[in-house]
């Protein structure tokens, strides 16, 4: 059934100038082959499935497996779905989260949470949802949330932090009916 479900979620992204069917079947059918790396300085991102299985419990969605990207690319990806909350009236943007795991066969690259808040909906409870989900997702990494952070978000400013391991940037836009919080994290 997993063959099917990873078969059937990206048949969209069938090449005819580039595979076969038959290719195409055989390449999405296949299982990643597990392994633990020891290639980034954040030790969490060496383990892909302890990662994925700890953020998807983060109350946002379930995060795919661990594949390598469909589209020709070269690197591996996983995310979830966008989570929407808030209001939920038909005639208002709703807000939403969303995880996006980048890197090679072997280990995480780079996390990123999205946060969009919709126009009219409740800022103060989005950024608390985002703050929450932030707080479990340095957690999941065992590494320690920066100073400054929380207040950095709340202000809708954007934040910028290197470390010895890693680095940390938070980017916020605001459009004309929405704003977008981006948490970065990336692995030296």
């Amino acid at each position: 059934m997993d063959k099917l479900y990873r078969i059937r979620k990206y048949q969209g992204s069938f090449n005819s100038s580039k595979d076969s069917p038959a290719d195409f079947i055989k390449n999405v059918s296949r299982k990643h082959k597990y392994v633990i790396g020891n290639t980034a300085k954040i030790k969490a991102f060496n383990d892909t499935k302890r990662v994925i299985e700890c953020l998807s419990q983060n109350g946002i969605g379930k995060l795919d497996e661990w594949h390598k990207s469909y589209s020709g690319d070269d690197y591996y990806l996983s995310m979830t779905g966008y989570f929407q909350f808030g209001n939920d009236d038909i005639s208002k943007i709703p807000n939403s989260l969303a995880y996006y795991l980048i890197g090679e066969e072997t280990y995480i690259k780079q996390l990123e949470l999205v946060l969009d808040i919709g126009f009219q909906q409740n800022r103060n409870e989005a950024i608390d949802k985002f703050i929450d989900v932030i707080n479990r997702t340095f957690e999941c990494l065992l590494i320690q949330k920066p100073n400054y952070l929380d207040e950095s978000i709340k202000i809708s400013h954007t934040y910028q932090n290197e470390f010895e391991t890693y680095s940390i940037v938070i980017d916020y836009d605001k459009y004309e009916k929405m704003e977008k919080y981006v948490l970065r994290i990336s692995t030296k």
